[in-house]
């Protein structure tokens, strides 16, 4: 928009009888438009277009990496899933899918966040995870990592008893050790243990 500049208009008073619209002193022309100059009004008229202004804030460029406990197991069975984001000093959350199904969200501790889960069914599971970003770093997704889920071995469940001639005992004496396995037709061996120690 163009600004609109002052219009002044002198009027010649042909009136001979003096009045308050004469001018005191007589001033021509030339000198009364200098005298009423635009600073002589104290005000300018005009108008301006405002400029919208936005500020786009830039954020840092991550990548995300994924990695598994296990790549083959069977149904059932868990394993951990490890994403990790570069720059480490990203925060937020990461979320973990099986194709287009969300397996759940964990939160990053310096660049990494990890989930435990299992599946329910036989499947070739493609496992991806999904930075969403902070204020600071931008969102990324890794690459697919597959996961073979099979079926479980088949067989007969089984359970096993344990029972000891005593409980209590000195160094050097004798405590039998029994284990029970149902069912009774079962084969194979049993190895007990001391802790972790094979006894």
């Amino acid at each position: 928009m163009k600004s609109e500049k002052p219009f002044l208009k002198l009027v010649v008073d042909r009136d001979p009888k003096p009045d308050p619209f004469d001018w005191h002193p007589p001033l021509d022309r030339r000198a009364a438009l200098k005298s009423l100059g635009l600073g002589a009004f104290g005000a300018v008229v005009g108008c301006s277009a405002g400029s919208a202004t936005s500020s786009s804030s830039t954020r840092t460029s991550t990548s995300l990496s994924l990695s598994s406990s296990a790549t083959s197991i069977t149904v059932g069975a868990f394993i951990t899933l490890t994403a990790r984001v570069s720059p480490s000093a990203a925060g937020g959350t990461i979320t973990f899918y099986n194709g287009n199904n969300a397996l759940g969200t964990a939160t990053l501790s310096s660049g990494v966040a990890t989930l435990t889960v299992s599946f329910a069914s036989v499947q070739s599971a493609s496992i991806t995870a999904v930075y969403s970003g902070d204020s600071s770093y931008a969102a990324s997704t890794s690459s697919a990592l597959t996961v073979t889920v099979s079926a479980t071995t088949s067989g007969t469940a089984t359970s096993t008893a344990l029972s000891v001639s005593t409980t209590a005992t000195t160094v050097g004496a004798t405590v039998t050790l029994t284990a029970q396995v149902t069912p009774a037709a079962a084969t194979g061996t049993v190895t007990f243990y001391n802790g972790t120690t094979e006894l």
